[in-house]
């Protein structure tokens, strides 16, 4: 009587297939671009790389399988059965949540897929309505799902920050990293959400999950953190990214030599360098040995000797693209970029962009010249976080043919503080609110911490109303902001200048309301003075 009751109760759960929740492990689904990660790795089913419990656990529910299957017999028999492995699982657990999960999401999100076991693999490359249609075929597609192999957890996250319009990931695992350590995995993804636009909520199934690891990566991006279905951390309220931004106590500012011997100051030192490599396209020839990294080109000027590896060869026409994630590109006086070349800077195209799409041509550098001034090509406070370096085929031959890139540096670094528009303003007004002043503190409070500096003061609108209306409500904004900072830090240390931009730079669609309400910010930019 028991096993048929059980086979009965296992064929209802399916009707989980039938749900839509607005939640996720209990997690209400607030996001407009969402990508789900789930842990596909072998423990998920209890084996490959799964704890002994694990595996005991699914071969008990592999025998129960077979025995109800038995019993009932014929085709719905053995339906049975295989219903039963599946939902013993951890990665059954998990499909009963997310079916539901994806089922619910409103008509104006939009969503994808990534699992992560023996590989890192999307169910859609980009993100995809939520219809009706794909709706179904995600299901069809977590149905499906089977594990193993490791947890590569490092390389799933770093593919999900490549989805550059999420603001919400969900990551379930239940497991340790195997392919990264977990400090190393929580510093890059800090890199990548530098600007807290994207919350991570995280999920542990199981005995064997890093709960410091989920708590971690849940709690400093602005998420929660559920093991099994308790909330376990999550993070301190923020208002702003100024409340969390970066500080200038690891910043020391440094000399660097390049290749010809010249010195370059970089006002914030380590920190001014490239952090992560976008495409890499090699010429040819092209180089086939350790000079062929296009990691080598990343972090502060490394190469030694032609024995040893610090930097990489382009090869002739290769195009490297790099990216900035913890300083921004931005004019300054003199020269804003420096490619730190080996042996001589040869010929090479560069171009910058403020987001990997629409490049604007730097020109070529040559010979003895390795910097780049962007002024007149930059709107006063205007960053940039991607630069392009084209190899020109001054110099096919040898062992490393094309252009030798040993790293990357801003000059004209800046740290940049973004505050939304309804922290500090009343709806369509300019006077500070009296909560305002607690974050401007904040504010004043990181820039004093530079000796002396330049700070600059935008103020944006969103698309709603006139563009002279809100030209015009962006720079009294922006004047506001202004006015309290220079009561706080002074003008004998620190230039402040103040200008607004409209609604002519979003960084969001102003097409929802989500967008809208990105869009209206001020942005404070510090740039330390260099001597």
């Amino acid at each position: 009587m028991f096993i048929p009751m059980v086979a009965g109760f296992l064929l209802l759960s399916g009707c989980y297939m039938l749900k839509a929740s607005e939640e996720y492990y209990k997690i209400k689904v607030e996001g407009k671009a969402v990508l789900f990660v789930l842990d596909t790795s072998g423990s998920m089913e209890g084996k490959d790389e799964g704890s002994v419990k694990d595996e005991i656990m699914q071969k008990a529910a592999d025998e129960a399988g077979d025995t109800v299957g038995g019993v009932i017999g014929g085709t719905l028999g053995g339906l049975v059965g295989k219903q039963i492995k599946k939902e013993a699982t951890k990665l059954g657990k998990a499909k009963r949540e997310l079916i539901p999960a994806v089922k619910g999401l409103g008509p104006d999100v939009q969503f994808t897929i990534l699992t992560f076991g023996g590989q890192v693999s999307p169910w859609k490359s980009t993100l995809v309505d939520a219809s009706g249609t794909n709706k179904n075929l995600a299901t069809f597609f977590l149905q499906k799902l089977s594990s193993g192999g490791g947890t590569p957890a490092s390389e799933a996250l770093e593919q999900a920050f490549q989805f550059t319009t999420i603001d919400t990931i969900f990551f379930l695992s239940d497991g340790r990293p195997t392919d990264a350590g977990a400090d190393t995995i929580l510093k890059e993804v800090r890199k990548w959400n530098a600007d807290d636009a994207v919350v991570v909520n995280t999920i542990g199934l199981g005995d064997d999950q890093d709960q410091d690891f989920l708590c971690q990566l849940a709690s400093q991006n602005n998420g929660v953190y559920i093991r099994e279905t308790v909330v376990e951390c999550r993070a301190e309220p923020k208002t702003t990214s100024a409340s969390n931004s970066a500080t200038i106590s690891d910043i020391i500012a440094k000399e660097y030599a390049d290749s010809q011997g010249k010195k370059v100051y970089l006002s914030h030192g380590d920190r001014s360098f490239a952090d992560a490599v976008v495409s890499f396209e090699p010429g040819n020839p092209m180089v086939q040995n350790e000079f062929a990294d296009p990691k080598q080109a990343l972090g502060a000027p490394d190469y030694q000797s032609q024995g040893q590896p610090g930097a990489v060869s382009l090869g002739c026409t290769g195009t490297l693209v790099v990216q900035f994630t913890d300083n921004t590109l931005v004019d300054i006086k003199g020269a804003d970029l420096h490619i730190f070349e080996v042996e001589g800077a040869e010929a090479m195209q560069l171009a910058m962009s403020k987001d990997g799409k629409e490049w604007i041509d730097l020109g070529e550098i040559s010979g003895g010249k390795a910097s780049v001034d962007i002024a007149g090509l930059a709107a006063p406070g205007e960053t940039f976080y991607f630069v392009k370096i084209m190899d020109l085929q001054s110099d096919c031959s040898g062992q490393r043919p094309g252009a030798d890139v040993d790293a990357v540096a801003a000059l004209g670094s800046a740290e940049k503080i973004s505050i939304k528009s309804s922290v500090l303003f009343d709806y369509d007004k300019f006077d500070l609110k009296p909560e305002a002043r607690i974050e401007l503190e904040r504010v004043a409070a990181i820039i004093t911490r530079y000796p002396t500096a330049r700070i600059l003061i935008s103020g944006h609108t969103s698309s709603e109303g006139s563009a002279a209306y809100n030209q015009d409500l962006s720079e009294k904004r922006a004047a506001s902001v202004e006015a309290f900072l220079s009561t706080r830090i002074g003008t004998l240390k620190y230039t402040n200048e103040a200008h607004g931009s409209g609604e002519s730079r979003p960084i969001a669609s102003n097409e929802t309301e989500d967008g809208r309400e990105r869009n209206r910010r001020v942005e404070i930019l510090i740039l330390p003075a260099i001597p």
